[in-house]
């Protein structure tokens, strides 16, 4: 299995990403290949030098995930100046938007202060009857969506324990063959709701996790098991 980690930190995790995820996976043959986003660096800073541009960096993950195999989006929670008002949460809560199927890693060495951030889209000291609910719902929907939360920069025991899922594996294994073997075959038979779509789309359409991708991925099983059967049979 191979699969890429969009890592979000201004530190340099090079050295402690191959040490402690891709030795340790690698050894099991699980290829993790990370990819790196580093708010402090000079392309990200606004041309009046007033702080980071927030938007660059979103579209930069954007890019990165679109153009890569990423399953896995890891972020720190300090990841701006101290003239910026943002932290790793925003940048984690906007791809969620766009992405809500990528499993989602939130660090912080005050992983206090980061729970008061994502506490304060709440509303505070409100009479119940001034609160907008369905705002609060959607909030905490979206909170819901970073699927863990880890005090320091030891985010590497939950990776490992996302990828070593066997149903994640076969799941992404699956994606790489239909992005990678002739993904620009186009059905024109076999099974109605693929007629018209390439191997390439029908991976991206699993890999997104939604419910014609879910009954795409039961349909390849069925078919593959059909021609084995069939092919047994001559």
């Amino acid at each position: 299995m191979r699969t890429h980690c969009l890592i979000i930190d201004d530190d340099n995790q090079e050295e402690y990403f191959n040490t402690h995820v891709q030795r340790v996976l690698g050894a099991e043959g699980i290829e993790v290949v990370p990819v790196f986003i580093k708010p402090t660096e000079r392309k990200y800073i606004k041309p009046d030098h007033s702080g980071l541009d927030i938007d660059s960096i979103i579209s930069d993950c954007n890019n990165l995930i679109e153009t890569l195999d990423v399953s896995i989006i890891v972020s720190d929670y300090k990841i701006a100046t101290r003239k910026d008002s943002f932290t790793g949460v925003d940048i984690v809560l906007a791809l969620i938007e766009r992405y809500p199927q990528i499993y989602k890693i939130l660090y912080s060495a005050t992983i206090k202060d980061a729970i008061k951030q994502v506490l304060s889209l709440l509303p505070a000291k409100a009479k119940i009857d001034d609160i907008d609910v369905d705002k609060v719902i959607e909030d905490l929907a979206r909170i819901a969506k970073i699927n863990d939360f880890v005090s320091g920069k030891g985010y590497e025991q939950k990776l490992i324990k996302h990828l070593r899922n066997p149903e994640i594996q076969y799941k992404q294994h699956l994606i790489n063959v239909l992005k990678e073997c002739a993904p620009d075959i186009v059905f024109k038979s076999c099974y109605p709701p693929f007629v018209g779509k390439t191997l390439k789309e029908i991976g991206k359409e699993i890999e997104s996790d939604t419910l014609q991708g879910r009954e795409f991925q039961e349909e390849l099983i069925r078919q593959t098991l059909a021609y084995i059967v069939a092919v047994n049979h001559e």
